[in-house]
């Protein structure tokens, strides 16, 4: 990816969501943008430190990135805040929340037809994943 000049806008958009619901959704949004634009994505990095690195190296090279990662709570969000914050120092930066809320017999019925996804390997590990998350109370 060539690199922006330093001056071009940035751009941090944090995806929020039930994880099927960023893999259908959020891939569809990221195919619409750019290429400038870089999609940082925690199944396919490992660790969300991976996340937040590649995030600083892609914005600190002049693009503009796409958190795709649950960020189901204030707490996980707030990380992005700071984030966010800490870059401004140096660069201009617009900071972007997306929520997906689709109820989670959807995102089970999406997760039963999906077979491709990078760390969920069996329907019944995503059925327990999306059970997990929608017990705990959420705060967007």
């Amino acid at each position: 990816m060539a690199e922006a000049p330093p001056e071009a806008p940035r751009h941090m958009v944090v995806l929020c969501g039930l994880r099927k619901q960023l893999s259908m959704l959020g891939r569809a949004y990221v195919h619409r943008l750019t290429q400038t634009w870089t999609r940082c994505n925690q199944d396919e990095l490992g660790a969300r430190k991976h996340v937040e690195a590649l995030a600083r190296a892609e914005l600190a090279a002049g693009h503009s990135v796409i958190i795709d990662r649950t960020n189901i709570d204030e707490r996980q969000r707030a990380d992005w805040l700071l984030l966010a914050r800490d870059l401004r120092a140096s660069m201009a930066l617009t900071t972007t929340l997306i929520v997906f809320d689709v109820p989670a017999r959807v995102c089970r019925a999406r997760l039963a037809q999906r077979h491709d996804h990078p760390t969920i390997v069996t329907p019944e590990q995503a059925f327990r994943y999306v059970a997990a998350l929608t017990q705990h109370p959420r705060h967007v």
